[in-house]
């Protein structure tokens, strides 16, 4: 076996469909085994078994950490390779993946990634698909910003300080030795965490910029959806502050959270104004305004809850 891959999802069976639709393409002259763990405790996953090295699980635990270390747990492969359910991967990354696994033993990267071009031309014709790309929500690059990233480099690897489990590839052994993802630890900073414990086993952090996965959140440019999803990002953050990163405290000033509670509270009549502005591009400024305010709101209600 030269790899298994492991998806956990949670009620995205559309997704997920296409995922796996990629995965099977992409995997079609290694000997692979795909290994989905459903993370819901309402909805069952209902795809089409493509082949026979495809394998259902019920999560026994709860969330994507713990769906992700049972996945590992009943994984037949020594090289592990995490990848989020909205994930559309080719040929290429998967012979890229084991090219520097071989060549490079003694690091864990991520591949590049951007939204599918058809996603991006969906995007540039929607103002809130306009503000995704605006401030970099459509790809890798634009996610790390200047903070994360300290010099971006296209043309070569480059190593970084933190790693994202969408697209992870890692020995069995290395995963085990570290003691697998902290399910204490909830999203976003359950990768931070990791990244951490890679880096306490002296393991370099790489990011290989040429070889490019397709991220498909095409059920996520929806403003409100969006939001949600970072207000559960917020709470996230609370969370591992308790358990010791500062780098998440969010020292809010007294006027800040008077601003973030009232707009949380009038968010609808918000909402009801950003529908009433014209979709047109020179009106975008007040359009991305408004959602950055609301940004800032969904993620101190998620941090103080």
């Amino acid at each position: 076996m030269d790899i298994s891959i492991i998806i956990p999802t949670k009620n995205r069976n559309t997704i997920l469909k296409k995922t796996v639709e990629h995965v099977c393409e992409a995997v079609k002259d290694v000997e692979a085994e795909i290994i989905i763990v459903n993370d819901s405790k309402i909805n069952k996953v209902e795809i089409d078994k493509q082949n026979n090295n495809i394998y259902f699980f019920d999560n026994p635990g709860n969330g994507v950490s713990s769906a992700r270390n049972f996945g590992a747990s009943v994984a037949k492969a020594e090289l592990l390779l995490f990848l989020d359910d909205d994930m559309l991967i080719f040929e290429e990354n998967i012979k890229t993946v084991l090219m520097l696994h071989n060549r490079f033993p003694g690091i864990v990267f991520n591949l590049n990634s951007t939204y599918p071009p058809e996603l991006l031309k969906q995007c540039q014709k929607l103002q809130f698909g306009r503000y995704l790309i605006r401030y970099g929500f459509t790809s890798l690059r634009g996610w790390g910003g200047g903070e994360q990233w300290k010099e971006w480099n296209d043309a070569e690897m480059f190593e970084v300080d933190t790693l994202a489990a969408f697209f992870l590839p890692i020995s069995k052994s290395i995963f085990n030795k570290i003691g697998g993802f902290d399910e204490r630890i909830l999203f976003p900073a359950e990768d931070y965490d990791f990244s951490v414990k890679l880096k306490n086993n002296n393991m370099g952090l790489y990011i290989y910029p040429k070889s490019i996965i397709h991220h498909n959140e095409a059920d996520r440019i929806d403003i409100k959806s969006w939001l949600e999803r970072k207000k559960v990002g917020g709470h996230g953050h609370k969370v591992a502050v308790k358990f010791g990163y500062n780098e998440f405290k969010k020292p809010y000033s007294c006027i800040k959270v008077v601003v973030h509670k009232l707009i949380f509270k009038v968010r609808n009549i918000m909402f009801i104004i950003l529908n009433l502005i014209p979709n047109i591009k020179l009106l975008d400024f007040i359009y991305f305004r408004i959602v950055n305010r609301l940004l800032g709101a969904y993620i101190y209600t998620g941090y103080t809850e």
